[in-house]
């Protein structure tokens, strides 16, 4: 092998190398970039979360705040004090007893707010007598509430 066949060959690797070289700075460089935009795409939607998040706590605290509370129990559920015939002792929980004269004894006064005709009926749960007779029995309670 001649000297200028070396010099060839060497320039030849050199310029392979460097080819080489150049070719994968310039896939590094867009995958970085690739990188950055991902990194600042994460970062708005952290911004993003995190104004929400505040936008909830506030909207949280304002549901949540005692007057207001209070007001819509006292519009909404009805609620009365409790009375002395509805406490109840461990004594009259024992198992000989029958639970709806547990029942009688520790709420008198309960009834429920919402009529059984009011709840959603599966198809042949209820037959039309039945179902005849728990509309009436609801507008019976409905008048007597009046």
């Amino acid at each position: 092998m001649s000297v200028t066949d070396m010099i060839r060959n060497t320039t030849l690797f050199t310029l392979l190398t460097a080819a080489a070289l150049g070719f994968a700075v310039f896939a590094f460089k867009y995958q970085v970039r690739g990188l950055e935009e991902e990194y600042i795409g994460l970062n708005r939607t952290i911004i993003d979360d995190r104004q929400a998040i505040h936008v909830l706590r506030a909207e949280w605290s304002h549901l949540n705040e005692p007057r207001r509370l209070k007001e819509l129990s006292a519009r909404i559920l009805d609620l009365r004090p409790v009375e002395p015939s509805q406490v109840g002792t461990i004594a009259s929980l024992s198992e000989d007893r029958p639970a709806k004269e547990f029942a009688k004894a520790v709420a008198p006064s309960y009834r429920p707010k919402v009529a059984k005709a009011a709840l959603p009926l599966a198809s042949g749960d209820i037959s039309n007598d039945d179902f005849t007779g728990v509309i009436s029995q609801a507008l019976a309670d409905i008048r007597s509430r009046r």
